[in-house]
């Protein structure tokens, strides 16, 4: 398999990606054909690591948002695992939607917001530990996943959206005492 842009994990380096970094990735997500350096031909999936990676777009007065931008590799039928990186407080909308051979996520213990449709439509996910930083799931967040079977909810969670866990294979969840909101289905 071809491991595409691997930051090493043990180096305290940490990398900055700028929009042409981001928009390289984007292109090496949806590469039917990948060929090494002697010209064979590889395994089309890949596993994406970016835990060294600095990630973040720029707000108001120069504040930072640490996020996967919105529709970052959604629709990429070639992405098989994605390590986030640690310093991630949101993931944007539909930053991974329709992702059907996403297999894994590792979810950094940083993240407070799953944006709308972040992981709608990938079909191999199977399970997800939630951290317990989180505070809100969007609408249709995980619709969709119909072999997610297990997603653990942590206190501090207080918004679950419209359709967030829709055509998934969950059968139970406990929802925690801090959730003040959860979406009607339509």
């Amino acid at each position: 398999s071809v491991s595409a842009f691997l930051l090493n994990r043990s180096s305290d380096l940490l990398v900055t990606l700028s929009k042409d970094d981001l928009a390289f990735l984007r292109r090496l997500a949806f590469r039917s054909s990948l060929k090494d350096a002697q010209g064979n031909g590889l395994e089309p999936y890949f596993d994406l690591d970016l835990l060294n990676a600095n990630i973040y777009v720029g707000g108001l007065l120069g504040v930072r948002t640490y996020m996967m931008p919105d529709h970052f590799l959604n629709g990429s039928s070639l992405l098989r695992r994605i390590y986030l990186p640690e310093n991630i407080e949101r993931i944007g909308d539909a930053a991974f939607e329709g992702c059907e051979n996403l297999r894994e996520v590792s979810m950094p213990m940083g993240v407070k917001f799953l944006g709308s449709r972040a992981f709608k439509g990938c079909g191999s996910l199977t399970d997800i530990v939630s951290p317990k930083s989180l505070n809100t799931i969007e609408d249709g967040c995980f619709e969709d996943c119909g072999n997610l079977h297990s997603f653990a909810l942590f206190d501090g969670l207080t918004k679950i959206g419209n359709t967030a866990f829709k055509n998934t294979a969950i059968m139970s969840v406990r929802i925690p005492e801090t959730v003040n909101s959860i979406g009607d289905e339509d």
